[in-house]
């Protein structure tokens, strides 16, 4: 068995250790409540059994009284700490008492009791069986936990706190003649004292990552859901101008070539528009559901979406392949609309389609403005990051976002590499088991 000044040590590194960590996970995700006191539990605790074991040896009186008053602000920041981080009122009326218990008392019992260690090592072990206890009521009472976490945590306090206070009985038939002196029942208390707050933090560690992971499922689906609501507030505006642009179109005709054209801008910027709100919707959906693969021939449904006369097409005959179609359309249009955008009005783009035994390559090549800055060129593809030399050309930075993520559904990814004598040359890579002919 461990003697108790062994378990001083342990208990005094391991709590370092976890009020360190305590600490970083505070100053990392500031928005999870509690996290402040969880980590000084530790700190007070630790700074509690350095001074019970080390100041008696100066100041008696001084390392009691302040050792056993910091172990009380220990449970009092515990209770803060899961109190908060749960929700719920923080039990005042139970850390007065702690704090009260300890603070006042027990000079009183030092100055009148002096060598009655029994009677004070009884008082601390009902504080703390009344402290776990409360603990365990603030987990039971809790409804946002999974409930297998929530059970494992209220058995476990109420199994310390039951401890706890058995021992405040049996140090009655067991006296210990001092702290540090052999007491096989004292080690196992002290030990148990040291598993509880090892465990505690552990547990704290994983009620933070269910709430993180909870936290950001629930932001997932929040945007997910502005997204469909936008695209689908926006749909209905964007077909009636589109079918009144075709009207307009339809009635003037060849009478005014510069209505003609001033139509055809119209209908050229609602149908920019309509693919923006077809993105929205893909990047909306694209984590509900798995993608709807079928085979097709990819070099044909490339063709069919070549429709710009600046395109120069290098495809096989036949390129059979799996995966999502509508997918597979979007990507081609978000990379193709890029190489002509930012690309000189005439100016050819290079659209190649090849295959090895496990990959199929898609390369659209461009001679425009390019990729920009070294610097910028990591940034690529975030969400709404737009490169400084394209600020001056219309866009909302998600064209390269929706290709990375739309690839990457089918195993794949897209670099952007320049293009020798100026431009860029993407190329997507989609996983795939082509038979090109």
């Amino acid at each position: 068995m461990l003697d108790v000044t062994t378990i001083f040590v342990v208990s005094i590194l391991s709590d370092t250790l976890f009020c360190l960590c305590g600490l970083l996970l505070w100053r990392a995700q500031p928005q999870v409540p509690g996290m402040l006191p969880l980590a000084l539990t530790f700190a007070a605790r630790g700074g509690g059994l350095l001074v019970r074991a080390a100041a008696p040896a100066v100041a008696p009186f001084l390392g009691v009284w302040l050792g056993n008053f910091l172990l009380a602000v220990a449970a009092a920041l515990m209770l803060e700490g899961f109190a908060r981080f749960l929700g719920q009122p923080v039990p005042r009326r139970t850390q007065a008492l702690a704090l009260l218990g300890v603070g006042i008392s027990w000079p009183l019992l030092l100055y009148f009791r002096p060598d009655d260690i029994t009677l004070r090592i009884s008082i601390m072990a009902l504080l703390g069986a009344l402290c776990y206890a409360r603990c365990a009521l603030l987990f039971l009472r809790d409804r946002e936990q999974p409930a297998i976490l929530r059970r494992v945590t209220v058995t476990w306090w109420s199994i310390v706190a039951a401890s706890c206070a058995a021992w405040a009985g049996a140090v009655w038939i067991f006296p210990p003649h001092g702290l540090f002196e052999p007491n096989p029942l004292q080690e196992i208390y002290v030990l148990l004292h040291l598993l509880s707050f090892m465990v505690k933090g552990m547990m704290t560690a994983i009620l933070v990552g269910v709430r993180l992971r909870a936290e950001l499922l629930a932001r997932i689906e929040d945007e997910r859901a502005q997204l469909l609501i936008l695209s689908h507030e926006l749909r209905t505006p964007l077909a009636i101008v589109s079918r009144s642009s075709e009207l307009l179109e339809e009635g003037s005709g060849s009478a005014n070539p510069s209505s003609a054209r001033r139509v055809a801008q119209i209908r050229s910027a609602t149908a920019r528009m309509s693919a923006l709100v077809e993105q929205f919707l893909v990047l909306a959906r694209q984590d509900e559901n798995a993608e709807r693969a079928e085979r097709f021939d990819l070099a044909q449904e490339i063709r069919s979406l070549a429709s710009s006369p600046r395109l120069v097409l290098d495809l096989p005959k036949q390129l059979a392949f799996t995966g999502d179609r509508r997918m597979i359309g979007i990507i081609f249009s978000n990379i193709v609309d890029n190489a002509l955008k930012y690309s000189p009005p005439h100016s050819p783009v290079d659209v190649s389609l090849s295959a090895d035994d496990s990959r199929i390559y898609l390369t659209v090549k461009d001679r425009g403005v390019g990729l920009g800055p070294a610097e910028d060129r990591k940034r690529l593809g975030e969400k709404f990051f737009r490169a400084p030399n394209t600020r001056g050309t219309a866009g909302m930075g998600l064209g390269l976002y929706t290709v990375r993520k739309l690839a990457a559904r089918h195993g794949g990814n897209i670099t952007l590499e320049p293009h020798e004598g100026g431009g860029a040359v993407a190329t997507v890579t989609l996983l795939g088991t082509p038979n090109a002919a």
